[in-house]
């Protein structure tokens, strides 16, 4: 069925316009095919490809047409030998994941929240952690894309427009498959543990140069950050039992009651407890120890995900604690107003260089932070601006494109390929097809 009406996960962004849900390639061509016809008095129509709905920023809203890919979600075929999977666009990480793990395989650097799909991943930027490979696509062995006039074209590693089909933000046409390579299944030795403030930032260089995996939780006002250090062992995964099953269970369906009800009317009505929720999270959200665990368990704890903002920056590796410092020092000065527009956490990874050339993380080790807030918070918009700037200051500092950013000049300004991109984005849609006015007008593709 055919609606007119599109919003995303978040409630922030809204369209109406002609949404189509083709379930076959071939329903996917047509669609485009018929969408990309000009208007009755020759003005070039517009189609914006949809995944999960999960980003915050103006991607997808347009007035014509958008392409949801939620039916096109099949695992096409694999080389088990090899370590490669071809997937349709609309298929969710944890799909991919859960079949991929059935072979003895794992995804490089997927998300840590499994629903995302696998299209709006790779369009993004989307990553994980681990300090020595960039982002989710660079794990691309080939795409195939449907461009303006419904053809499918594939583009392969090694060549010329592959860096800029990697992450292209769907403005090169919509993603219908992707073949990946993989990782044999491996387990990580997860050493947890609430290390202070003080010692995280001032040694973050030795501690991310010491551990491949490397996470960073900080509850505001908390005088210890959550330290997630996780390296290779050869070692099998701790056997689960019922119990801890049950916890575990018990543990998700808490951070969905808490995070998705408790914590955004305590936000609304009652902000100054934010010091004391976030002394109550801080020691209750994770036990620390050590814990030998399949990647796919380490990397993808995240169950519950409520209602939140959700901002991110990819900072040099050299510039990690300053970003930490800015962080933490405008929380404390909101505080000292009677202010509390931060009450989940910042949280921070850390990855190798990636060769798609937009990708956050284009050309440097990066550590990617970001600010997380429930939606119900009061004054939220003014501090992320804030933070924006701080973080901005920062020489190359770059905004995750599926996250909450305004200064909408300084990405391009920041990516040393962005000519050569735009240069590619001509070639395969003249006019303009599957932008919209904020990639067009705002980001300048």
């Amino acid at each position: 069925m055919t609606s007119f009406s599109w919003s995303n996960w978040a409630r922030n962004q809204y369209a109406n316009a002609k949404i189509v849900r083709p379930s076959t390639l071939a329903e996917l061509q047509g669609a485009i095919r018929a969408a990309a016809q000009p208007g009755p008095e020759g003005q070039q129509r517009r189609i914006r490809a949809s995944g999960g709905q999960y980003s915050w920023s103006k991607l997808v809203p347009n007035p014509d047409t958008i392409v949801s890919m939620k039916r096109l979600d099949r695992v096409l075929c694999a080389d088990w030998q090899k370590g490669e999977i071809t997937v349709e666009a609309g298929a969710q990480i944890r799909k991919v994941d859960r079949v991929a793990r059935q072979h003895r395989w794992t995804l490089r650097s997927s998300t840590l929240f499994p629903f995302p799909t696998i299209g709006g991943v790779l369009a993004v930027g989307g990553h994980h952690t681990n300090r020595n490979i960039g982002c989710f696509s660079d794990s691309l062995v080939a795409l195939e894309i449907v461009d303006a006039t419904g053809a499918l074209r594939t583009v392969r590693r090694g060549e010329p427009d592959f860096p800029a089909a990697q992450v292209s933000l769907g403005a090169l046409g919509a993603i219908y498959s992707a073949t990946l390579a993989l990782e044999p299944l491996f387990t990580v030795y997860r050493d947890l543990r609430r290390v202070p403030v003080a010692d995280v930032i001032d040694g973050l260089g030795d501690l991310e140069a010491s551990t491949e995996f490397l996470e960073l939780f900080w509850w505001p006002f908390q005088d210890t950050i959550w330290v997630y250090a996780m390296s290779r062992t050869d070692d099998p995964p701790d056997r689960k039992t019922w119990d801890l099953e049950l916890f575990e269970n018990i543990d998700t369906r808490f951070e969905w009651i808490v995070g998705g009800r408790v914590l955004p009317w305590l936000a609304a009505n009652l902000p100054g407890l934010t010091p004391l929720l976030s002394k109550l999270a801080n020691g209750l959200a994770n036990q620390a120890g050590v814990k030998i665990l399949s990647a796919s368990d380490a990397f993808h704890f995240q169950k519950a995900y409520p209602k939140n903002w959700d901002m991110q920056f990819g900072v040099p590796m050299a510039d990690a604690a300053r970003a930490w410092r800015e962080a933490i020092e405008l929380v404390n000065r909101h505080a000292a107003a009677g202010l509390y527009p931060l009450n989940l956490a910042l949280h921070a990874r850390f990855t190798g260089a990636s060769e798609a050339w937009l990708a956050p993380n284009f050309g440097r080790r990066t550590c990617y932070i970001e600010a997380v807030t429930v939606q119900t918070t009061r004054g939220w918009e003014v501090f992320f601006q804030q933070l924006e700037q701080r973080w901005l200051a920062i020489s190359d500092a770059r905004p995750h494109w599926g996250k909450l950013f305004w200064q909408t000049a300084s990405p391009r300004q920041s990516y040393p390929k962005w000519a050569e991109f735009k240069a590619v984005r001509r070639r395969w849609d003249p006019q303009g097809v599957f932008l919209n006015d904020w990639l067009e007008n705002e980001i300048g593709l």
